[in-house]
């Protein structure tokens, strides 16, 4: 049986998936016969990506607890292909219904002031049970005027669940032609019926945390994925993977043998031969000869390896026509932005609200932001890891952990910590209108001026990769997608765009 040659670079959610898919796949080749495929993955660091980060930690009683760094939480209705990947898998899901609590932060000479603006002590899903009431409200005037905010709260949400809902049904979101679809947040709400106040109280924190991003970031981010999303998960529940993430890379490793996963690898240099084969260069010197190439990395630094790739193109002494397609493929990967973020496990409360006050994920911004009416941020300052430009989200990772037990999870620290677990930085990708314009270049099986998968035998997956706010989603749907394109290029009668592998 002939042997398909794959390298993936990658091992976060998207190269793990690929990797996994294709090692298991079999596809018919030209003459008739099957053809199965060989993958390597290759990892620059000394772990897994998916789970790097991660870590184990040893509570006051003892006991051992997995810590997932970042959260990896899906949603239903949003997460339909990471769930049915899951369930492929048989990854046991635990259902986890998050209370939130809203609150800005106030700067003086002596010291730093919290104020909760919002408590919802309900579940994600559909819920009855009521929001619940900061500690501040002690009074019956600000009783009185926080009851008014929850009316408010509510009224405005629903409304945007049904603005959102509406032009979900109606396919605006996703057509090109549609005037929403080139919103941005900020464009959008200039024209909403949602109130201001209702959009600087809940909405750019939420999807400031969801998108970990700046509050300007997100005012430039596209509407209509927001949109999307908030129709998408209106009335689902939350799930964690039992037992953490790990376990999912262990499953999508199962059918690689350990020759064919290789940590510590760094790729320095790629060189495309004339019969379009990848030669992989390792930092050892040891060279790697392909027949296709995954990039499952972030979008900078796809365009970094792919930049090495032209340059083997013209020192070869290729065609104009070839440099520039390659070179057009890194402009373009170049469009996709990142923005730094922190995560620090930790056991320090002074980051989060008072006891009273405190829910599952506690949210909190500069009260400038907050009152600036949309204006972007001038204060630029800095207490913490991070900017007050940035939203803090600290997750109380286990509620029977309780006083100077208690665990957190912090992303983005606008202050400072203290009993610091671990710190792991990231990058996120924000989604921009420019990114948005050539996302679809690398959508197999989508209109677009141009298809930048599959040339040379180079193709691409990650959260960046796929339609949506990038998250796990897009990771599983671009490298299912990326699986079905490289057995269509073996197989023409399978159609990318309508076929799932799981």
């Amino acid at each position: 049986m002939p042997v398909v040659r794959v390298a993936v670079i990658g091992s976060g959610l998207a190269g793990l998936t690929a990797a996994h898919l294709l090692q298991k796949a079999t596809a018919r080749g030209p003459t008739g016969e099957d053809v199965r495929f060989e993958v390597h993955l290759y990892e620059k660091s000394q772990r897994l990506g998916l789970s790097s980060a991660s870590v184990v930690f040893k509570d006051a009683q003892g006991r051992q607890r997995l810590i997932d760094t970042p959260m990896r939480s899906i949603q239903g209705g949003y997460y339909k292909r990471t769930f049915a990947l899951y369930r492929y898998l048989g990854v046991e899901l635990i259902r986890h219904n998050y209370t939130y609590s809203f609150s800005s932060l106030s700067r003086s000479a002596s010291n730093i002031a919290w104020r909760t603006r919002f408590i919802y002590s309900g579940s994600n899903g559909l819920s009855l049970r009521p929001v619940g009431i900061p500690r501040a409200c002690n009074t019956i005037t600000s009783l009185a005027r926080y009851l008014a905010l929850v009316i408010s709260v509510a009224l405005c949400y629903i409304l945007l669940a049904c603005f959102s809902i509406y032009h979900l049904l109606r396919g605006h979101l996703s057509d090109p032609r549609h005037p929403i679809s080139h919103q941005s947040l900020e464009d959008w709400q200039r024209s909403s019926y949602v109130s201001t106040h209702f959009v600087n109280l809940i909405v750019l924190p939420m999807f400031a945390c969801v998108c970990t991003c700046t509050r300007d970031q997100l005012l430039h981010h596209p509407i209509a994925e927001i949109l999307e999303y908030i129709a998408l998960t209106f009335g689902a529940s939350h799930y964690l993977v039992k037992n953490g993430v790990k376990q999912v890379a262990i499953r999508l490793c199962a059918p690689l043998t350990p020759d064919q996963i290789h940590l510590n690898a760094d790729v320095i240099n790629l060189i495309s031969t004339e019969d379009d084969q990848v030669v992989l260069t390792l930092a050892d010197g040891s060279s790697h000869t392909f027949d296709h190439l995954i990039l499952a990395t972030q979008a900078n630094q796809a365009a970094s390896l792919l930049s090495l790739l032209a340059k083997s193109l013209d020192a070869s002494g290729a065609s104009a026509e070839s440099l520039h397609a390659e070179h057009e493929r890194v402009d373009a990967l170049r469009l996709f932005k990142y923005t730094p973020t922190v995560v620090i496990n930790h056991q320090d409360a002074s980051v989060m609200p008072c006891d009273h006050d405190q829910r599952d994920l506690n949210i909190a911004l500069s009260e400038h932001l907050l009152d600036s009416h949309l204006s972007r941020s001038d204060d630029k300052g800095t207490l913490g890891c991070m900017s007050f430009e940035h939203v803090m989200a600290t997750h109380a990772l286990d509620p029977s952990l309780t006083g100077d037990d208690a665990v957190y999870q912090t992303t983005n620290p606008i202050l400072p910590i203290s009993r610091v677990i671990s710190t792991a930085p990231f990058e996120r990708v924000v989604l921009t209108k420019q990114s948005k314009a050539v996302l679809s270049c690398f959508v197999p099986g989508r209109e677009a001026s141009r298809h930048f998968q599959g040339q040379r035998h180079v193709w691409f997956c990650g959260s960046w990769a796929a339609e949506g706010i990038p998250l796990l989603e897009g990771c599983v749907v671009s490298a299912e997608r990326t699986v079905l394109a490289i057995l269509q290029s073996q197989d023409p009668s399978i159609c990318p765009s309508k076929a799932h592998l799981f």
